[in-house]
């Protein structure tokens, strides 16, 4: 299912119930605070202006190397040639510049006063735009996480105790792709030997240690230990008879998957 479609007729018939039209668009309807969806508009709009930024960063820097190679171009300056710009000396020696030293010591002056505003410039700049990733990268995170966990029963009302417990495991790295980390170290799942943790299983685990978190089931085949009745999908190996023999029932009512 995606979560964007342009117009009504490209979404299935069956589905369309589910989404609602938002700045020209249909988008999936999404459980839990509105305020934290963020649209791919929105996102896409904030990925423009960083681009900009990144722009802008390039033209700053390449500026700068043209100033600084015009002052590297001054160390090799003849003195003796000099002498041949008697009126033009005399007219520097007006504006306190009386031999060679003077006039570099100007010239270096003059150029630091072109390059020191830029340097001070770029460096504000590639702050903001290290600014702006990081912010884009935190609201894709979140925006990941809300879904995740409204499809997997957390309660509207522990969502901000849900993320900020997630955002203390998952990052996104600088490839854009969401990981687990621990002091720099990334985090494996337990059931599955040399994958990274999921955000599902991460969410499963929230089960046992908090409860809490997730919504209660009115039903009255609830289990209480569970907290809630809306568990996360199983898995199971499908090469392994006996757990599969054991599960059938769940198999069947498509509470497990087999892999």
């Amino acid at each position: 299912m995606k979560a964007n479609y342009n117009t009504l007729t490209e979404i299935p018939e069956p589905l369309r119930g589910e989404y609602e039209e938002r700045g020209g668009k249909f988008q999936l309807k999404l459980e839990g605070d509105p305020l934290g969806f963020v649209p791919l508009t929105v996102y896409n709009e904030e990925k423009s202006k960083l681009d900009e930024f990144r722009n802008n960063n390039r033209g700053l820097h390449a500026l700068k190397l043209q100033l600084e190679e015009k002052l590297a171009s001054y160390k090799d300056v003849d003195p003796a040639k000099y002498a041949e710009m008697q009126v033009k000396i005399e007219e520097l020696s007006k504006s306190g510049v009386n031999n060679t030293s003077d006039l570099q010591t100007m010239f270096k002056k003059q150029i630091t006063e072109i390059v020191e505003p830029l340097e001070k410039k770029l460096a504000a700049s590639e702050l903001r735009e290290k600014e702006k990733t990081e912010a884009l990268r935190r609201t894709r995170l979140e925006t990941g996480m809300r879904e995740v966990g409204s499809r997997l029963g957390v309660d509207d009302s522990a969502m901000e105790d849900f993320l900020g417990r997630g955002l203390k495991v998952f990052t996104v790295d600088e490839k854009d792709q969401v990981v687990a980390m621990k002091g720099g170290e990334p985090i494996f799942s337990k059931s599955r030997r040399g994958e990274p943790l999921s955000m599902e299983e991460f969410v499963e685990d929230l089960l046992t240690t908090a409860p809490h978190l997730f919504k209660r089931s009115t039903g009255s085949g609830a289990d209480p230990a569970k907290g809630n009745g809306r568990n996360p999908m199983k898995y199971i190996e499908g090469g392994d008879a006996y757990v599969f023999g054991q599960n059938l029932e769940a198999i069947a009512k498509g509470d497990v998957q087999v892999r």
